[in-house]
């Protein structure tokens, strides 16, 4: 008879679901069971096409000879990547797939406009699988105290006390470079209206003369430098277009700078994630606009607590890494689980934030300007079900 553990698990299966947790003898690596052919849904066939293997052999589903050729453990991934991550919604702070499968319930998706039932079928048929709506834990979608702290004006000075106590510092050395990017307007540059060898350019920015009108970090009362160690994702933050014209900045201290770590974890003691600070500074800089209020309020703080800047989360760090945010295994967060950690920091691709200006106060200095070309343009992408 089974335990009350076993029933409640046994219950909280049925809910979760994705490629990790088939049964290892379900996923047959050796005979292939399908190829891309088989789809009728082009971008089913699209993503099987470039995950297959390639051989000449005959489908023993569709009869098709050669092409991309699928096993069950290929044909489990592209289940994962076109019915759930495909399927991935963002809300104000956190994100979470519709969809879901596992090999414990059938298919329940009928409702849905836009479903592929006669290709969803095939991969019912071989897997034994049946898709369902999902309904994620709360903290995915971005259930958090802190965070329902930070959104309040009168509470947000507690949580950011403790988040300047929580996280590490990290010092800049003059051994450390990172990278500031200029984008100017084609015609401007051609006209003359811009020295990219002024070191003054590559400055922070005149304050904005309204909070609506600043950055993520930035306000009227304290001008923000942002770069990154990372080139590529000086390009993305920038938004550039080939139309515009691009200069980099190489940038390094003059001196020792004491920076807030927000890309680290935070010191704190291990709670649920729907209590945890570190996934409320994750959600935060992963988040829109919206959330600018909030971290202008944390950067005036560590400005205040004499911090010369901050590392921070590029918003783009999902993007950069070809990774889904806020991933979970049985319904617990990665970022929860101690063994998985390195993988989660990994992710997080991190940007810098000088506070004033330090290079005309002399705190940074230029140690080389290089115009960027961009030479081509590529997209990564994968494919998932519309009119959800």
């Amino acid at each position: 008879m089974p335990s009350n553990f076993d029933r409640a698990l046994s219950r909280h299966l049925l809910q979760e679901g994705g490629a990790e947790l088939l049964p290892e003898e379900s996923l047959n690596d050796a005979a292939v069971v399908a190829c891309a052919e088989c789809f009728e849904n082009e971008g089913l066939r699209l993503d099987a096409a470039a995950i297959g293997r390639e051989h000449p052999s005959v489908c023993p589903r569709c009869g098709t000879e050669g092409g991309a050729k699928l096993t069950r453990r290929l044909l489990a991934g592209l289940a994962q990547s076109f019915f759930v991550k495909g399927s991935l919604h963002r809300t104000e702070f956190g994100a979470a797939p519709l969809i879901m499968f596992n090999d414990k319930r059938s298919t329940d998706m009928e409702t849905c406009p836009g479903w592929p039932s006669g290709d969803a079928a095939l991969f019912e048929e071989i897997l034994k699988i049946g898709f369902f709506w999902y309904g994620p834990p709360l903290w995915q979608v971005g259930i958090n105290e802190n965070l329902e702290k930070l959104e309040q004006e009168d509470e947000r000075e507690q949580v950011i006390a403790r988040i300047l106590q929580a996280y590490s510092l990290e010092i800049l050395t003059e051994a450390d470079k990172f990278y500031r990017l200029r984008k100017v307007s084609g015609d401007a540059y051609a006209l003359g209206k811009f020295d990219s060898t002024d070191w003054g350019q590559y400055d922070s920015p005149p304050p904005p003369a309204a909070a609506e009108e600043a950055g993520r970090l930035d306000s009227p009362n304290l001008p923000v430098l942002y770069g990154s160690p990372d080139i590529q994702t000086c390009l993305h933050e920038c938004r550039v277009t080939v139309e515009d014209a691009l200069f980099i900045a190489t940038l390094r201290p003059v001196r020792e700078l004491k920076l807030l770590n927000l890309v680290d974890f935070a010191d704190e003691a291990f709670s649920h994630p729907c209590e945890d600070l570190d996934h409320a500074m994750v959600m935060l800089f992963l988040a829109q606009s919206h959330a600018y209020p909030i971290s202008r309020a944390i950067a005036c703080a560590a400005r205040d607590a004499g911090y010369d800047g901050l590392v921070y989360p590029s918003f783009f760090s999902m993007l950069r890494n070809g990774v889904q945010p806020f991933e979970s295994s049985f319904g617990l967060s990665n970022r929860s689980i101690p063994e998985l950690r390195p993988m989660e920091a990994a992710k997080m691709i991190p940007n810098l934030a000088i506070f004033g200006r330090p290079i005309h106060e002399g705190t940074l200095t230029v140690t080389c300007i290089n115009r960027v070309i961009l030479r081509k343009a590529t997209y990564s992408i994968h494919f998932g079900p519309a009119g959800l």
